[in-house]
């Protein structure tokens, strides 16, 4: 029972915008039941949501995305106690879907969300019981070093044209210097998800998502995938690096000039993929009852800006991370608004896959809410800073291990039946 109404806080804008790319989101406190010695406890919650406008304004979807954060925040908090720099993370897609027979005229427009998992045995010691975990150094450390500098050079140039200082500015040589920033969690992520292994996982979840949820598609049923948001959870905001780089993640679509070549990112893998899957099922191969598409996808005369998947990343943490916390932003006092709009991220136009939308909750969650969202610890991959050889990598495995094998533990004793 909520004692008061949520109070809403408007976050203060990002300073020096000119080579940042973060925009902070609103967040709300949720006032809860009076605990020990009389006093309320409260939280915050990230208060925003996707929305895709018309080219004259009309809202065709709308879509919160609190819970998915929420739930983010209670899986991370239950691994590690808000300790060590790890991520956790969801995926979700704006989809509309539209019956095969044109008879029918029949389309629907929806949201499909899952964790982040990726479904494979721990690579060192082949245990199904030792939990998921990932990071660079379960990739061949090459690609992901010339993977790693074109995502941050691609987003360094959107978000940082003057070339002004915004933290450190990994090298990605392969140098002792340089391997605590290119480790970073979400470079980690950044680097699995342009992997042929992730486009084809991501793809047959959407598939399953759909089936499951959806049972009364109809079979050759056109898939229409409009946007992709990643949405992460960490103890801590993203440093400067990891921000050109989830940038560049995003804005894979250009040409990359870097040494010669372009960059071929996640969007254009998947929708590659996607590609595949379609011809599958027009060759009536099994399992594949999709046909799928994206916005322009067979216009090829229209700029790359204007085809393909969009892609965002909405962003949430506890603690602010070292290169913003001595800016400005930091410091600032944020003041209640009677409004209880939340913040609207449009994902009708690429234009602002050159933001990153984060939430910086500032304070650790309470018991209470984190029981209310439970954690869901065996069904994400957590992804972790460091190599596999160090000792503190090896520490939040066996703490990861714990959680979710309890978890699973009591999923088990849920089910049995006496």
């Amino acid at each position: 029972m909520l004692i008061n109404k949520p109070t809403v806080f408007n976050a203060p804008t990002t300073p020096n915008a000119n080579c940042c790319p973060r925009t902070y989101v609103r967040t709300r406190n949720l006032s809860g039941q009076y605990v020990n010695h009389g006093h309320a406890y409260a939280t915050q919650e990230m208060h925003a949501a996707l929305v895709h406008k018309a080219k004259n304004g009309t809202v065709k979807y709308q879509y919160s995305i609190a819970e998915i954060h929420n739930q983010l925040r209670s899986t991370l908090t239950a691994e590690t106690g808000n300790q060590g720099n790890i991520v956790v993370a969801d995926l979700s897609f704006e989809i509309s879907i539209t019956d095969p027979d044109p008879a029918k005229n029949e389309k629907k427009r929806l949201h499909v969300t899952f964790p982040m998992k990726i479904p494979r045995y721990n690579r060192d010691k082949q245990d199904l019981t030792q939990a998921d975990c990932y990071s660079s150094s379960d990739i061949q450390v090459a690609r992901p070093l010339q993977l790693l500098k074109k995502l941050y050079t691609t987003g360094r140039k959107i978000c940082n044209v003057g070339e002004i200082d915004h933290g450190q500015k990994p090298k990605y040589d392969g140098s002792p210097a340089d391997g605590q920033l290119v480790r970073h969690s979400e470079q980690s992520l950044a680097a699995f998800l342009c992997t042929q292994e992730a486009v084809a996982m991501i793809a047959n979840r959407i598939s399953a998502a759909l089936r499951s949820n959806y049972p009364d598609l109809a079979y050759g049923s056109i898939v229409k995938i409009y946007t992709a948001v990643l949405h992460i959870h960490s103890n801590k905001t993203p440093c400067g690096a990891c921000e050109d780089v989830l940038i560049g993640l995003q804005n894979t679509y250009q040409p990359d000039e870097i040494q010669g070549g372009r960059l071929i990112g996640f969007t254009e893998c998947l929708e590659n993929e996607l590609r595949r899957k379609t011809q599958a099922h027009i060759n009536h191969e099994p399992n594949e009852s999709f046909k799928f598409k994206f916005p322009a996808m067979d216009k090829p005369a229209k700029p790359a800006r204007e085809r393909g998947v969009r892609f965002f990343t909405t962003y949430s943490a506890d603690n602010c991370d070292a290169t913003h916390r001595i800016a400005q932003v930091a410091g600032t006092p944020v003041k209640p608004d009677v409004s209880d709009a939340p913040t609207l991220i449009p994902t009708g136009s690429r234009k602002y896959s050159n933001h990153l939308w984060v939430a910086n909750f500032n304070k650790t969650m309470p018991e209470q809410f984190q029981q209310e969202y439970p954690p869901d610890t065996s069904q994400r991959t957590t992804f972790l800073s460091g190599s596999n050889e160090t000792a503190a990598t090896d520490s939040t495995k066996a703490r990861v291990t714990y959680v979710s094998n309890r978890e699973l533990q009591k999923l088990s004793l849920t089910g049995l039946k006496i």
